[in-house]
């Protein structure tokens, strides 16, 4: 079983270049299951993956008293056992979350992120993991989905967003809770988790359990038939940072489109459109034609609509390394 999970983990990977040689990582380390399982296997595969340092920040968010401090220091403890430097840090999530009028979940999130970051950054380190499994992702995809998400935004969690890796992301947790036991090694467990205060809490207690009912390996479904569009549409956010955008009249620069590999620039495309939807009927033929006119024509503007009653319509333009799309009237 361990050589099983590790290979998994070092396929996952190669494959979706997380890590790469000498690069250092610092772990959000919790404590519970999924993290513990991730800086234990990050630990023991940092020769493989050739990391060239392991560290782990535990963020105290204080909302579980005895148990938060419980926590924290078996964290402490468990990274003394594997020879990993460890850092702690307490932040206040009720008084933010009350501040910045924020549900506690989501304050959590934002200032947990926020600290790894920061310390990433003071730490000169390249890379921050996070313990995000496949029950996770099939969690994100049916959260979306119960709050109304269109169907191209029915994505779960990404493998990679700049600098945040999500190495075990291919993992059921009963794999991980599985391995942690043969092991033997210990983790602790959030007791919020078990209460179905929150939506996502009600998603993995209440909702998961019956679906396993009728098939038990709907998580692995769920994974295989999301993961690609999780990661475009990721890789969409994270491409935006490389054109000039204005909001209502966005000009993006063709050089960089053109580095894009194929789906990210029909995915791109797609976004783009989506503003003119009520003036656009968005096609394959569309995608693949505006396309092939920003890569390969000389032409300077493509018509991609046109009402020949009210005769206006819209043209994608292309001049001075820019190209966008404009309405015009006849």
């Amino acid at each position: 079983m361990k050589k099983k999970l590790l290979e998994k983990i070092i396929l996952f990977n190669r494959k979706e270049k997380l890590i790469i040689e000498g690069d250092s990582v610092l772990v959000a380390f919790s404590g519970g299951p999924d993290s513990t399982f991730l800086l234990y296997s990050l630990k023991e595969l940092k020769k493989t993956l050739k990391i060239s340092d392991i560290k782990a920040l535990h963020i105290n968010h204080q909302l579980r008293g005895e148990e938060s401090k419980r926590d924290e220091e078996f964290c402490k403890k468990f990274c003394l056992e594997l020879g990993i430097e460890f850092f702690s840090e307490a932040v206040d999530v009720e008084s933010f979350s009350k501040k910045e009028k924020k549900s506690i979940e989501l304050s959590a999130r934002e200032l947990r992120y926020r600290s790894l970051e920061k310390k990433r950054k003071l730490l000169k380190f390249k890379k921050i993991a996070t313990a995000h499994t496949m029950d996770d992702f099939c969690e994100t995809v049916f959260f979306n989905f119960i709050r109304g998400a269109k169907k191209e935004n029915l994505s779960g969690i990404p493998s990679k967003n700049e600098n945040i890796i999500r190495p075990i992301l291919p993992i059921k947790k009963q794999e991980i809770l599985d391995f942690l036991h043969s092991q033997k090694i210990g983790f602790v467990i959030d007791s919020s988790n078990l209460k179905d205060d929150f939506s996502r809490n009600k998603i993995r207690n209440v909702l998961f359990p019956e679906i396993r009912k009728i098939n038990k390996n709907f998580e692995t479904s769920i994974f295989k038939n999301f993961f690609t569009s999780a990661n475009l549409e990721f890789n969409f956010l994270d491409t935006r940072r490389l054109f000039s955008v204005i909001p209502k009249d966005s000009k993006f620069d063709i050089e960089s489109y053109k580095l894009l590999e194929e789906k990210e620039r029909f995915f791109l495309l797609r976004k783009i459109f989506d503003k003119w939807r009520n003036f656009l009927r968005v096609s394959s033929g569309l995608i693949k034609s505006s396309d092939d006119f920003l890569t390969k024509s000389i032409k300077k503007s493509l018509i991609i609509s046109y009402d020949t009653r009210k005769k206006t319509g819209l043209i994608l333009f292309k001049e001075k390394g820019k190209f966008w799309v404009e309405n015009f009237k006849e």
